[in-house]
């Protein structure tokens, strides 16, 4: 099924044709607009060799008849890609711009390490990136967006956390890279994580380390942890 921009490029290629004195036989053999090149931008060798072979099948078919939800399934098997853009270069080549998904945090699931991605998905890997925060427990990924976007509304930088603790009850705990922890209470509102930080400020708390805000309208702080 051609799109409506191609349609029209297809029509205007054929009226040329057909002025420049060229045979209703040439016109009618779609040879010339076969793929011929696939070009991926915006991923690492590896991955980009990997694509390139998975979408080999493309090849030699009519540039006018790709549609781009025909290999978006093939596109997103590789989890660390967001989002894509198809652009044609008529009458031969296909350039695909992959967006890469940003990595939120380190999770370990069965003594496995992954990313979390901004795309909602787990990226195997290796090692852990020590400039991302770590979570402990094991929440559903919505459960973290939802407290990552919660963090991002308040006056909290994400890149001022060490760590995230996730209960069964569906409650958090924060590690700040200043030593500070605070528990919070599982009905959670930016407002909170802001209170927590107008008493961090405060002289009378300035050496304590816990900040327990589980109970509403109430702040237990200790020494140690």
């Amino acid at each position: 099924m051609l799109r409506l921009t191609d349609k029209k490029i297809y029509l205007y290629i054929s009226i040329f044709f057909l002025l420049g004195t060229i045979s209703n036989k040439y016109m009618l053999n779609f040879n010339f607009f076969q793929i011929q090149e696939i070009n991926i931008l915006g991923l690492e060798s590896n991955s980009k060799n990997k694509l390139q072979n998975n979408l080999q099948k493309y090849k030699l078919k009519n540039i006018f008849q790709i549609e781009q939800n025909e290999i978006e399934n093939i596109i997103f098997q590789d989890k660390k890609i967001e989002s894509f853009e198809i652009f044609k270069k008529y009458p031969s080549e296909l350039y695909i711009e992959i967006k890469k998904t940003d990595y939120l945090a380190n999770i370990n699931f069965d003594d496995k390490f992954y990313f979390i991605g901004s795309n909602k998905k787990l990226i195997r890997s290796n090692t852990i990136d020590k400039n991302l925060p770590i979570i402990f427990g094991k929440p559903s990924i919505d459960k973290f967006m939802t407290i990552r976007e919660k963090i991002i509304k308040s006056k909290l930088e994400i890149s001022d956390i060490r760590s995230f603790f996730f209960f069964n009850s569906g409650r958090w705990d924060l590690e700040l890279l200043n030593g500070h922890l605070i528990k919070l209470p599982i009905e959670l509102s930016e407002t909170i994580i802001n209170e927590y930080l107008n008493f961090s400020k405060l002289e009378i708390f300035k050496k304590n380390k816990i900040f327990d805000m589980r109970i509403k309208k109430q702040l237990i702080v200790n020494d140690n942890k």
